[in-house]
């Protein structure tokens, strides 16, 4: 399916699911009770009635024949779009709080709540429906990362990071892949943070705007940061709250977990700050559960990737092993924690048995750790995919991705969802990922991490037309 664009309050491309209406609705009617400025991105409003347009959101090409019913909140009209894509709902309507649902076959069903009052100025902006399949993405690793993190924008019409006050900052050079592997467990400590990458000798424009973004609609943001002053030099930090301060008046916050140390102390550093939010937050309930993944090998990275949702939904903290060894860290922090249960990505090759008997042998009452694995990195991303649902994701929509700093912030982004990452190669869609598409009940959206130089067009067709035919 794709998505829609129809005339909304936001910027952003992704329709609202049914758990997220009543929080936005929360929002609008105190925000929006008088009026929304004649610049604001939205529906058509007109004295007499409600009128938008309905777009292919990759193409712009209007979309004929989708249904759009108005709800207030029982249905109170039904209009379907037009050659030109346009809707309209005549009539009088009371002042209140509204909402439309926007549906197509092959797209993704759209849901946006407005705010209707008589008064308001008539503007107009198209809103955009996206396919089934479809990328979200930037000309780079860095600005990747920050349109994954822009993308949540699809859930909210009012402002994507009301609430949101901190954001995850990382590394994206290759050099320092393995210090956020763990980092999707922060992103569940400070309420599904985003994250952004930064290289040690610059800091890409978007992060500063989009931070600036955050601070300035949460009167200030906190830094959480993943690596030490080699991956995220000092300079960079001075950097994000100087252009955030000066643009916003805002304070910038700043906390590096970790000064010095390995990224098995960095992993082990996450666990215990996700147990202290634990401990301070009644919304967020401890499982003292662990995942564990190899952190020493850069081929193997894709299963701490994987696990990266479960980690983001479920609050299991990742921690990292070698294939023949635990190091001190991982030791130290599981024996602190005596976790109940311990979740192994990958097969014997990547975490040897010796390891998994050494990690359930520290206390007689935990169970023995299971692994969740297949032969290769595509079928282990299945496999943790396959028991998802037992642990906080379901499979209402999913993601992919083809390369490492992509399925970084990709893998937290699904989190928000309570979604699996399941894993393709550049230029075709592996039979394990293939299975796992063909396995779902009915059509759900699958979001494409990178551009077509991570991603080929033909592999975004592929799944696209997998999922259109379920």
């Amino acid at each position: 399916m794709a998505e829609i664009v129809c005339a909304e309050e936001t910027t952003g491309s992704r329709p609202i699911d049914w758990k997220v209406w009543m929080v936005v609705l929360s929002v609008f009617s105190v925000a929006l009770v008088l009026a929304v400025p004649a610049t604001a991105h939205g529906i058509v409003i007109l004295q007499e009635g409600f009128e938008g347009i309905v777009t292919d959101a990759d193409t712009g090409a209007p979309l004929a024949g989708v249904t759009v019913t108005l709800h207030n909140p029982a249905t109170v009209g039904t209009s379907v779009t037009d050659a030109q894509g346009r809707y309209d709902f005549t009539g009088n309507y009371a002042d209140g709080n509204y909402f439309m649902m926007y549906e197509k076959t092959d797209y993704v069903t759209g849901l946006s709540p407005y705010v209707w009052h008589s008064g308001l100025q008539r503007h107009q902006v198209d809103r955009g429906q996206w396919p089934m399949a479809h990328r979200i993405w930037g000309q780079n690793r860095f600005s990747t990362a920050t349109e994954i993190a822009n993308a949540r924008g699809y859930n909210y019409p009012m402002n994507a990071w009301v609430g949101n006050d901190h954001v995850i900052i990382a590394s994206g050079d290759d050099r320092a892949a393995a210090d956020p592997l763990a980092a999707a467990g922060l992103s569940w400590a400070w309420y599904r943070a985003p994250i952004f990458l930064v290289s040690a000798r610059y800091t890409p424009s978007e992060v500063l705007t989009t931070i600036a973004e955050i601070a300035d609609v949460n009167n200030g943001v906190e830094l959480e940061v993943v690596g030490g002053p080699v991956s995220v030099p000092q300079a960079r930090l001075d950097e994000i709250v100087a252009y955030v301060e000066s643009k916003t008046g805002e304070s910038v916050k700043v906390h590096r977990l970790l000064s010095t140390g390995s990224r098995y102390d960095m992993a082990a550093a996450i666990a215990r700050e996700m147990k202290a939010r634990a401990d301070l937050e009644p919304g967020l309930i401890w499982k003292n559960r662990f995942l564990v993944a190899n952190g020493a090998d850069p081929d193997k990275f894709f299963d701490a990737l994987a696990l990266s949702p479960v980690a983001a939904t479920a609050g299991y903290p990742i921690v990292l092993v070698s294939a023949d060894s635990v190091p001190s860290a991982t030791e130290n922090v599981i024996k602190q924690f005596t976790p109940e249960h311990i979740y192994v990505g990958g097969g014997p090759n990547t975490v040897s048995e010796s390891v998994l008997t050494k990690l359930g042998g520290w206390d007689a009452d935990v169970v023995p750790p299971d692994r969740w694995w297949g032969p290769n990195r595509y079928a282990t991303a299945k496999d943790i995919a396959m028991n998802g649902p037992l642990h906080g994701l379901d499979w209402d929509e999913m993601g992919v991705a083809a390369k490492l700093p992509d399925a970084l912030a990709g893998g937290t982004f699904m989190g928000l969802y309570d979604a699996p990452l399941l894993l393709v190669k550049k230029d075709s869609v592996p039979p394990e990922t293939s299975s796992f598409i063909q396995a779902l009940d009915s059509q759900e959206p699958c979001y494409i991490f990178g551009g077509p130089n991570s991603v080929d067009e033909a592999v975004r067709l592929d799944i696209y037309d997998q999922l259109k035919h379920q």
